[in-house]
């Protein structure tokens, strides 16, 4: 018996993202798992809609695919506009199909596939999606276990996923959140027509279902009781995340560190995660306003990667220049830096409208910090009584609070989520014991 787990996305992954940490995670404690319950533990990625084999570095850690040249990492603008220009086309051309055709993302057939297919070709811009398996792809058998670990939508997943099935492999799937489902707005279009494909064609057709949170769990039996597919899987269950970063030792930029200092007396707050407007930084934002307003001197540090919507959110803050002049943003924060924020911050601020499970809400109450978080389900699950909640979509509850909290008056109860989160080695025992156990009643 073999078990196959789909690292497809974050092994050409360049970034540090929730679901990428815990996908390496999982891989990393595989070989205790596969010991442990006498199996082969092998992760895989999927190219021309076959699974082949991933290499590993001798510790176990996932070797990530060649990294793209430099002229890849700087098409950032180049590749918004070119969305831009997609999704207005999009709303003039008539026929759902062509306007599918017109915003499908790369990994799907459409106008994106072709145009870097012919860039790729002229070597005008490299990308992981045409390097051929240097492997041969993985022969399924039955009692194998194929685990839907990443979140792979390419249009070659659905059918990989049936013909492993159909070989008598057992799929479990891990769902991190229905979101673009539930909460599309903001989404490209694109996007969310894939997420749809692969809640359709993989999840629901899952054996076990697997996700990071009790409340994703009944996201997921609650989505598909309201109808269209049927949900296959047996059992629908959680598994908790571990709450230690990758990588915690490596340099921290002078100008980074800065930003923390309290020799000025000024504190510096801090978010954690993607820049869009579902993390709802623009909240925090305009909190700092109003404690302006009130007479507090703050600033806020604003770590994380482009979203959908970064530019909506930026352009709205830098139309403000006196307000952004007390906002960083840091795009390219290390762990070794968001290490350092969280231990040097006055408090960390979790202002999300909806999520899945949120790790820098654990991270920050496993290093100490004070935490601000907004009043939804999950991060009640995650922080419990560790934190203060204030609602998301009111800046003004959001200062009050945090003005209260500069005066030394209502500080969030002690950070003590050890005794309810393990470490990543934990967590992944856990996994796999779910995974690989006996079948849930």
């Amino acid at each position: 018996m073999a078990v196959y787990l789909d690292c497809t996305n974050t092994r050409r992954a360049f970034h540090q993202t929730g679901i990428q940490r815990v996908v390496r995670n999982i891989v990393r404690y595989s070989d205790e798992a596969a010991q442990r319950h006498g199996v082969a533990i092998v992760p895989v990625y999927l190219s021309n809609r076959s699974f082949h084999r991933a290499a590993r570095t001798p510790d176990g850690e996932l070797v990530l695919a060649p990294e793209p040249d430099p002229a890849t990492l700087r098409d950032e603008p180049l590749k918004t506009l070119y969305w831009h220009v997609m999704c207005a086309a999009a709303r003039w051309v008539p026929g759902g199909r062509v306007r599918k055709w017109l915003v499908a993302p790369a990994a799907r057939d459409g106008m994106a596939r072709v145009v870097s297919r012919v860039m790729h070709t002229l070597h005008l811009r490299r990308s992981t999606l045409w390097i051929k398996a240097a492997e041969p792809a993985v022969t399924f058998r039955p009692g194998d276990v194929l685990v839907a670990l990443d979140l792979d939508m390419d249009q070659g997943m659905v059918p990989a996923v049936h013909h492993a099935q159909a070989a008598g492999a057992r799929i479990v799937c891990v769902c991190y959140d229905l979101i673009p489902l539930s909460h599309p707005e903001g989404l490209p279009p694109a996007f969310v027509d894939a997420f749809a494909d692969w809640s359709e064609g993989v999840l629901a057709h899952a054996d076990d279902v697997i996700t990071i949170s009790a409340a994703v769990a009944d996201d997921v039996r609650a989505h598909f009781a309201r109808g269209g597919a049927t949900l296959r899987a047996r059992s629908v269950r959680a598994f908790r995340l571990g709450h230690e970063t990758d990588v915690v030792a490596g340099a921290v930029r002078a100008a980074f560190a800065e930003r923390f200092l309290a020799g000025d007396h000024v504190p510096a707050f801090v978010t954690v995660g993607w820049i869009d407007t579902r993390k709802n930084q623009k909240v925090a934002i305009e909190a700092l306003r109003i404690l302006g307003e009130r007479g507090y001197d703050a600033r806020l540090v604003v770590i994380g990667k482009c979203g959908p919507t970064t530019a909506q959110v930026l352009d709205w803050l830098h139309r403000q220049p006196d307000l952004a002049a007390r906002v960083d943003v840091y795009h390219d924060a290390s762990d070794a830096e968001v290490d350092y924020a969280y231990r040097h911050c006055a408090a960390v601020i979790c202002p999300s409208l909806v999520e899945g499970f949120g790790l820098p809400l654990l991270e920050a109450l496993a290093r100490g910090a004070h935490v601000f978080a907004s009043d939804i389900r999950v991060f009640h699950e995650v922080a419990g009584a560790s934190a203060t909640y204030f609602d998301p979509r009111d800046p003004r509850d959001l200062a009050a609070r945090l003005a209260a909290f500069l005066q030394g008056r209502n500080e969030p109860a002690s950070p003590q989520p050890m005794a309810r989160w393990p470490g990543w080695r934990d967590s992944a025992r856990q996994f796999y014991d779910l995974a690989l156990g006996a079948p849930a009643a």
